[in-house]
């Protein structure tokens, strides 16, 4: 990525071509479900008016991702590679407005899952961001938001202290680690 600032435009064209390398792939590979939901998203991002509708539209468009048989579950390298290019740059369009400023509150999601190749039962952690202006951000890195190591340190002792067996944890304010109210 470039120093430069970036514009709505700009990350609108770099989801564009995401979607397109993800439609090429699943065109190849005659893949239909995921050439319908990429035809799907390129109409979702065509008629962008603006930085709030492009946050709406990314943030639409990542409830795609999910657990087992969900968008991102790719059968061949080539499209596992277009699917996880196409998240990122989903989650960028998402958040990338938002860079200089750090999420109110977090939350842990637990649930159990059976891996891909081994067949066992396992534990996975899905973590949403609560913003000042009561915006969620679901499914990020914990990580992603950056901050002072101490509050990251703290928030994330609480988050998992809090985390229970199967579900979602309160809202765990960012730096202080003391759960919040907050939307469900």
């Amino acid at each position: 990525m470039s120093r430069k600032r970036e514009t709505v435009e700009s990350v609108q064209s770099d989801v564009l071509a995401a979607i397109a390398h993800v439609s090429a792939v699943a065109r190849a590979e005659r893949d239909e479900p995921r050439v319908h939901a990429a035809d799907w998203l390129d109409g979702l991002f065509t008629e962008i008016r603006g930085e709030h509708h492009l946050r709406e539209a990314a943030a639409e468009a990542l409830t795609l991702y999910g657990g087992v048989a969900s968008f991102s579950d790719a059968g061949t390298a080539e499209s596992s590679y277009a699917v996880t290019q196409l998240g990122a740059a989903l989650r960028h369009a998402r958040t990338w407005s938002t860079r200089d400023q750090a999420p109110i509150a977090f939350r842990v999601t637990a649930y159990a899952y059976t891996t891909r190749w081994l067949r066992r039962e396992v534990r996975g952690f899905r973590y949403d961001a609560l913003w000042s202006d009561g915006r969620v951000d679901r499914d990020v890195l914990r990580s992603t938001y950056g901050g002072h190591s101490t509050d990251y340190h703290t928030t994330s002792r609480a988050l998992e202290s809090t985390c229970p067996v199967a579900g979602t944890g309160p809202w765990i304010e960012h730096g202080s680690g003391k759960p919040i109210d907050g939307p469900a």
